[in-house]
Protein backbone atom coordinates (compact mmCIF):
# COMPACT_ATOMS: atom_id res chain seq x y z
CA UNK A 1 0.00 0.00 0.00
CA UNK A 2 1.00 3.40 -0.58
CA UNK A 3 1.59 5.82 2.25
CA UNK A 4 -0.17 9.22 2.11
CA UNK A 5 3.29 10.87 2.25
CA UNK A 6 4.36 9.26 -0.34
CA UNK A 7 0.81 9.38 -2.59
CA UNK A 8 1.20 14.03 -1.80
CA UNK A 9 5.20 13.71 -2.99
CA UNK A 10 4.40 12.35 -5.86
CA UNK A 11 1.46 14.52 -7.04
CA UNK A 12 3.63 17.59 -6.11
CA UNK A 13 6.28 16.02 -7.90
CA UNK A 14 4.00 14.97 -11.20
CA UNK A 15 2.94 19.03 -11.12
CA UNK A 16 6.11 20.16 -10.89
CA UNK A 17 7.72 18.26 -13.79
CA UNK A 18 4.64 19.12 -15.83
CA UNK A 19 4.83 22.86 -14.99
CA UNK A 20 8.29 23.19 -15.87
CA UNK A 21 7.78 20.72 -19.27
CA UNK A 22 5.29 23.20 -20.28
CA UNK A 23 7.64 26.52 -19.47
CA UNK A 24 10.18 25.00 -21.47
CA UNK A 25 8.22 24.35 -24.46
CA UNK A 26 6.62 27.83 -24.08
CA UNK A 27 10.07 29.40 -23.75
CA UNK A 28 11.04 27.77 -26.56
CA UNK A 29 7.92 28.79 -28.33
CA UNK A 30 8.50 32.43 -27.86
CA UNK A 31 12.18 32.76 -28.20
CA UNK A 32 12.72 30.67 -31.30
CA UNK A 33 8.63 30.28 -33.21
CA UNK A 34 10.67 28.63 -36.41
CA UNK A 35 10.36 25.42 -34.15
CA UNK A 36 6.81 24.97 -35.57
CA UNK A 37 8.17 24.99 -39.19
CA UNK A 38 8.65 21.29 -38.53
CA UNK A 39 5.20 20.91 -38.32
CA UNK A 40 4.85 22.61 -41.93
CA UNK A 41 3.11 25.50 -40.34
CA UNK A 42 4.41 29.03 -42.71
CA UNK A 43 5.81 31.44 -39.92
CA UNK A 44 7.47 33.46 -42.66
CA UNK A 45 5.75 36.93 -41.63
CA UNK A 46 6.18 38.59 -38.39
CA UNK A 47 2.37 38.25 -37.91
CA UNK A 48 2.55 34.61 -37.71
CA UNK A 49 5.52 34.37 -35.70
CA UNK A 50 3.67 37.17 -33.50
CA UNK A 51 0.43 34.66 -33.40
CA UNK A 52 2.44 31.64 -32.77
CA UNK A 53 4.33 32.69 -30.07
CA UNK A 54 1.36 34.39 -28.22
CA UNK A 55 -1.27 30.96 -28.90
CA UNK A 56 1.01 28.26 -28.54
CA UNK A 57 3.82 29.93 -26.20
CA UNK A 58 1.89 31.82 -23.78
CA UNK A 59 -0.57 29.32 -23.75
CA UNK A 60 2.16 26.75 -22.96
CA UNK A 61 3.66 29.47 -20.51
CA UNK A 62 0.30 30.38 -18.66
CA UNK A 63 -0.39 26.96 -17.90
CA UNK A 64 3.16 26.24 -16.88
CA UNK A 65 2.75 28.93 -14.30
CA UNK A 66 -0.28 27.51 -13.07
CA UNK A 67 1.03 24.27 -12.86
CA UNK A 68 3.95 25.85 -10.50
CA UNK A 69 2.40 28.88 -8.76
CA UNK A 70 -1.35 27.67 -8.66
CA UNK A 71 -1.18 27.40 -4.95
CA UNK A 72 -0.77 31.37 -4.18
CA UNK A 73 -4.16 31.92 -5.78
CA UNK A 74 -6.13 28.87 -4.37
CA UNK A 75 -5.10 26.12 -6.87
CA UNK A 76 -4.83 22.73 -5.09
CA UNK A 77 -2.01 20.22 -5.99
CA UNK A 78 -5.01 17.50 -6.86
CA UNK A 79 -6.75 20.58 -8.94
CA UNK A 80 -3.51 20.80 -10.50
CA UNK A 81 -3.18 17.35 -11.07
CA UNK A 82 -6.67 17.86 -12.93
CA UNK A 83 -6.02 20.23 -14.95
CA UNK A 84 -2.79 18.76 -16.81
CA UNK A 85 -4.35 15.21 -16.92
CA UNK A 86 -7.38 16.92 -18.50
CA UNK A 87 -4.96 19.13 -21.05
CA UNK A 88 -3.21 15.96 -21.78
CA UNK A 89 -6.54 13.78 -22.29
CA UNK A 90 -7.03 16.41 -24.75
CA UNK A 91 -4.14 16.72 -26.92
CA UNK A 92 -4.09 13.05 -27.24
CA UNK A 93 -7.79 13.19 -27.94
CA UNK A 94 -7.53 15.67 -30.66
CA UNK A 95 -4.74 14.81 -31.94
CA UNK A 96 -6.32 11.31 -32.97
CA UNK A 97 -9.36 12.56 -34.39
CA UNK A 98 -6.90 15.44 -36.33
CA UNK A 99 -5.61 12.00 -37.48
CA UNK A 100 -8.80 10.80 -38.44
CA UNK A 101 -9.80 13.62 -40.42
CA UNK A 102 -6.78 14.18 -42.74
CA UNK A 103 -6.83 10.43 -43.82
CA UNK A 104 -3.14 10.77 -45.32
CA UNK A 105 -1.64 7.35 -45.22
CA UNK A 106 2.00 9.33 -45.34
CA UNK A 107 1.78 11.69 -42.69
CA UNK A 108 5.26 13.01 -40.99
CA UNK A 109 6.54 10.63 -38.34
CA UNK A 110 6.51 13.28 -35.75
CA UNK A 111 3.13 13.42 -35.69
CA UNK A 112 2.92 9.79 -33.61
CA UNK A 113 6.02 10.17 -31.66
CA UNK A 114 4.16 13.09 -30.67
CA UNK A 115 1.00 11.44 -29.90
CA UNK A 116 3.22 8.38 -28.19
CA UNK A 117 4.84 10.97 -25.72
CA UNK A 118 1.22 12.13 -25.25
CA UNK A 119 -0.23 9.35 -24.80
CA UNK A 120 2.94 7.78 -22.49
CA UNK A 121 2.33 11.55 -19.90
CA UNK A 122 -1.66 11.65 -20.10
CA UNK A 123 -1.00 7.43 -18.86
CA UNK A 124 0.61 8.35 -16.35
CA UNK A 125 -1.11 11.20 -15.13
CA UNK A 126 -4.10 9.08 -15.15
CA UNK A 127 -2.51 6.63 -13.13
CA UNK A 128 -1.06 9.28 -10.33
CA UNK A 129 -4.38 10.71 -10.03
CA UNK A 130 -6.24 7.52 -9.65
CA UNK A 131 -3.87 6.71 -7.26
CA UNK A 132 -4.68 9.59 -5.14
CA UNK A 133 -7.95 9.86 -5.97
CA UNK A 134 -7.94 5.71 -4.45
CA UNK A 135 -6.21 6.95 -1.30
CA UNK A 136 -8.04 9.54 -0.30
CA UNK A 137 -11.87 7.61 -1.15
Amino acid sequence: MISENTLIKTQSITVLVVGIMLLGLGAVTLYYPEIMERYGLGIATAEARISTRAIIGGGEIGLGILMLAGGTVGFSMRQRLIIATVLFCSLVSVRLIAIVLEDDEQLAPIVYRELAVEIIIAAALLTILALCRKRRG
